[in-house]
Parts: C-alpha cells; structure tokens; sequence
C-alpha cells in the first residue's frame, strides 16, 4: 500500500483552501460543513485505533436506502484518498435480511444521523419492523472483538423523533397506569428568538401526571373550565388566552381567536379521562416543524406564527404552574435520544458524547443541535464555522437482555 499522510498533516491544507473556498460558495451551500464533520469523523476513529491509519481500518456505512452521507462526502473532503479506504455499505433495511449482512467482521460501523431515526421507529403498527432489534443483533455478529460503532448526530432529531417520542412514552406501561402529559418546551419560542438560544437551553420533552390538570363546570358561554394545578381556580379557555397575552398580540389577525381556541381544545380534549396522546404527538410535531402545519390545520398558513405562540406559551405556563408537583419531570431531547439508544441496544456497550466540531471558521459561527445563532452578526449556517454534535459509540459487552419496551429506562415521574 501506497504511503499516505496522516489526517492532521494534511488538516491545515485543507482548511485554507475550504476558506478560500467559501468566499465563492452560495448561500446555504452544504459543501463546508460536509467537510467539517467528514474531518471530525476520520479523527475520532483514528483516536480511538491508536497506531493505525484510518485507510487500514475496516469500515461499513450504514446509511439509508443509497443516502451514504460519509463515501460522498469522504471523497468530496479527500479526493486523492479516497480509493484507498476499504468502505463497505450497508441499508438499514436490509438489517432485516441474514444474507445482505457481511459475513466478515468489520473494525468499524458508522453512521450519520441514523440513530436517531432509529430510536424510537419501532412499534407503530404492527407490521413494523423493530429496526433497533435488527442493529443491536447485526452490530454483535458484524463487529471485531476491538470493533467500534458510531452514529454521529449532526442535527437534532427534529419532527419524526418527536412523533414517535410523545406516544412512545405517553403509551408505555408505566403512563398507562397513571396517565401523562408529553409536550415539547423549547425555550427558543414563545416571546424568544430561537437563534438567541444558548447550548445551555436545549429543546425539552415536558410530562407530568394529567391529573393536574381537569376539566370542570362550564364558563357562561358554556365553554369548559380547566382547572391547572397550581393555580386558585379554574379558568376559561377565553380567559387563558387573554392572561397568556395571546389576545392582545394576535387579537387583531383574521381567524387567530378561532385558532387559538382549537388549540387549546386540542390539547386538553378528554383531560378528565387520561388525556388523548395523539394530539399532544401532533401538536409537538407541527411546533418543532411547522412545515407540517398544512398536514393537521386546515386554517390559512399565515396563521402559523399564532399557533406556535399559543403552543409555546400554554407549555411555558404548564411548567410554571406545574413544576413543583411530584409527577412533573423534564428531558432534554438529547438525553432521550440517548435513553432510547441505551434501552434497545442490550447486546453492546454504548456511550455518549458531546463533541465540539471546528470547522474552518471556528469562531465565527456555533450550531448547537435544532438551533443555531451567529457570533457579533457574524457567519451564517452553511458550516464554515463550528457546531456541536451527540457522538454515540457501540462496543460489545452489554447485557444481552432486551429492554421491555423501554419502560424501565423512562422514569421521569
């Protein structure tokens, strides 16, 4: 084989022609922070094989359908290294199927944004195929004795992980036998620029016992009255809306009082009777993506900014109210990503990490997960500068028993 430099003997070359480079790039061009993380990928396998170059390891990606994110991008990062690195694919649906799995061990399995999509897959309906059954299973038999996983969470796992979450955890075992409320909180909404968010205020998972909160009498109009823990008395949904502030700043748009009370409507139906999860799953799934309104509001799309205001801020007064009741809990999305990961890889070691990734303008620009803001009104999103991504590593030596539905790994109560 043929020499080859080391990554870092060639980090600093790369990284001035990528600044010369994005001089020239397009606005919301991808190529920068491909490279980064592409970089960030070969340094942190090779850190964990000391005395071998990432050329000589034995690599598969496993990616969906033909989406590998790292060949692509391996060769658009290193061109002249690239037909020497030994990389086999592999397609998350063919987990399932014995004969596409390798039969030789392999030193590395990676993958960008997979687990995530993974975690929380499994069971809606019945015909589903447990997809992190069918990893945890090929990761053992795949694997050297010394082999290592590796799924890099580049991006937060934004709409689909919360759809499956919320009736994830609001149907398990444990909730069925004192029902919850599962809401998304992220601070960045509700009267707050998201992009102002600190790495220390991440997107949450709010849930606590839907008991503390009930539907009783009517107001004049008929309407319900929702009592909420905490609070001296119960109030209408009109009267909610006005001390919320949701009146006065959105009073004065075309169907925004109609929307609002649907809202709240959605959110409470059936509160008495253990609460109705699938509206509390579709709701977070517009709010963390509103690209999905059209999908279950069939209101105008101009009122998407009211319905996010009136869901973040009815989640901001739940937890101010709520807070200190004994059911009440929250989790970070990151930390239920790796709950998740944990619970249904029984068969491996896994471990998680925060990483910083550099990129070619470290500080100019930082992303953080599902939010991102710019230094002094420098930078923009296109990946020049830096970003934080979850690592998740996988080794042999777990438990080797099968989590009952991750019930025993969600105690949030």
């Amino acid at each position: 084989m043929r020499d080859i430099p080391s990554f870092d003997s060639l980090i600093e070359t790369m990284r001035e022609a990528d600044i010369a480079a994005d001089a020239a790039a397009e606005p919301g061009d991808k190529r920068a922070i491909r490279k980064t993380l592409v970089r960030h990928i070969v340094r942190r396998v090779e850190s964990d094989f000391p005395g071998r170059r990432f050329s000589e390891l034995a690599i598969l990606e496993l990616a969906f359908g033909d989406k590998f994110f790292f060949a692509a991008s391996y060769a658009e990062a290193f061109p002249h290294l690239h037909p020497s690195i030994n990389l086999l694919h592999l397609d998350v649906a063919s987990l399932q199927d014995d004969a596409a799995i390798p039969a030789c061990s392999v030193d590395v399995v990676l993958s960008v944004d997979v687990l995530s999509c993974l975690a929380f897959g499994r069971g809606l309906d019945e015909e589903d195929v447990d997809e992190m059954r069918c990893l945890d299973e090929a990761l053992s038999r795949i694997l050297s004795t010394t082999g290592r996983y590796y799924d890099f969470m580049a991006s937060a796992p934004s709409s689909q992980f919360v759809l499956r979450f919320v009736p994830d955890l609001a149907l398990s075992n444990e909730c069925r036998a004192r029902p919850r409320v599962v809401l998304v909180f992220d601070p960045g909404q509700g009267g707050h620029d998201k992009t102002e968010l600190s790495a220390d205020e991440p997107l949450r998972f709010v849930t606590f016992a839907t008991d503390l909160l009930r539907h009783g009498g009517a107001d004049a109009a008929g309407g319900p009255l929702l009592q909420v823990a905490g609070q001296e008395r119960p109030l209408a949904y009109e009267e909610l809306a006005q001390r919320l502030g949701l009146l006065d700043k959105h009073g004065h748009v075309e169907g925004a009082d109609s929307l609002i009370r649907k809202v709240l409507d959605f959110l409470f139906r059936d509160i008495n009777d253990g609460g109705c999860p699938s509206n509390w799953e579709l709701m977070s799934y517009v709010y963390v993506d509103p690209s999905h309104y059209g999908d279950v509001f069939e209101e105008p799309p101009e009122l998407v900014p009211v319905f996010m205001d009136t869901f973040a801020r009815m989640v901001q007064f739940l937890r101010e109210s709520l807070h200190g009741a004994s059911t009440y809990s929250e989790i970070s999305l990151v930390d239920a990503c790796r709950l998740a990961t944990a619970a249904n890889l029984p068969s491996l070691a896994v471990d998680h990490a925060e990483e910083d990734v550099e990129g070619s303008r470290g500080g100019c620009f930082k992303q953080f997960y599902h939010f991102a803001h710019a230094d002094e009104g420098r930078g923009a999103p296109n990946g020049e500068g830096s970003f934080r991504c979850l690592v998740t590593t996988a080794t042999a030596g777990g438990t080797g028993r099968p989590a009952d539905g991750g019930d025993a790994e969600m105690q949030l109560g």
